[in-house]
């Protein structure tokens, strides 16, 4: 029985290293605090992608005249 469980779940991604995220939202402005409070918040953030989900999403706010101060 537990193997069919098993087989019938998809299998988990492991999150993307904290660094890594922590350091994509240091770029965009947020604060060490902040990014803390995000990912306690939103803890589907550990399981994404910055460089194809968030990164795209704060580039958009970027390029319509938001600076790196106003995201964080």
């Amino acid at each position: 029985m537990r193997s069919a469980v098993a087989a019938a779940t998809p299998a988990a991604s492991s999150p993307p290293n904290i660094s890594i995220l922590s350091s994509a939202f240091c770029r965009y402005g947020f604060s060490a605090a902040q990014t803390e409070r995000i990912m306690r918040k939103s803890p589907w953030f550990l399981t994404a992608e910055p460089e194809k989900t968030i990164e795209p999403k704060l580039d958009f706010f970027l390029n319509y005249g938001y600076s790196h101060g106003q995201l964080g």
